[in-house]
């Protein structure tokens, strides 16, 4: 019957877009376990080195959590200074590696350790990276929140 093909097509349609997510969290998680893990450590918290913690937390925070673009920036032009007022070490920029691998390895992020945010996309890393282009110097978060600032979007009903 007509309900039952439209059903059957509709999980398709499902299991491949489960699938294709899937994949790309995959290869998130490869990007990470490979680099960033060096200083955001494998639960994401920070690696320790004496007192210095060498990467700002990722769980819950508001730069992974919120404004897709400003993330996109400041994973690749990278970041120093202070970040909600803890000293952490240098985020080195890393616009060398692909839109691809960008977009991987901020979705996952945004979607471990208790964070569920949107994937970030191959076309949303291309569009920042052309729009940021310019820039030479590594962020500090008020240079980022000038060029990126918070929106409050309508809540929608």
């Amino acid at each position: 019957n007509k309900h039952e093909a439209e059903a059957e097509k509709r999980r398709q349609e499902l299991q491949s877009m489960n699938a294709a997510k899937a994949k790309i969290l995959a290869n998130g998680f490869k990007h990470y376990n490979a680099l960033c893990h060096e200083c955001h450590a494998k639960d994401g918290k920070g690696t320790k080195v004496g007192v210095l913690t060498l990467g700002a937390p990722l769980p819950g925070s508001p730069r992974v959590n919120g404004d897709k673009d400003r993330l996109i920036a400041l994973t690749m032009k990278g970041l120093m200074g202070p970040v909600d007022g803890k000293t952490y070490g240098v985020m080195m920029p890393l616009e060398t590696n692909t839109d691809e691998y960008i977009a991987e390895v901020l979705s996952y992020i945004r979607n471990s350790w208790g964070n569920k945010s949107d994937l970030v996309t191959t076309a949303e890393v291309k569009e920042v990276r052309q729009a940021i282009q310019d820039q030479k110097a590594m962020y500090t978060m008020d240079s980022l929140y000038e060029v990126f600032p918070t929106f409050i979007s309508p809540k929608k009903k």
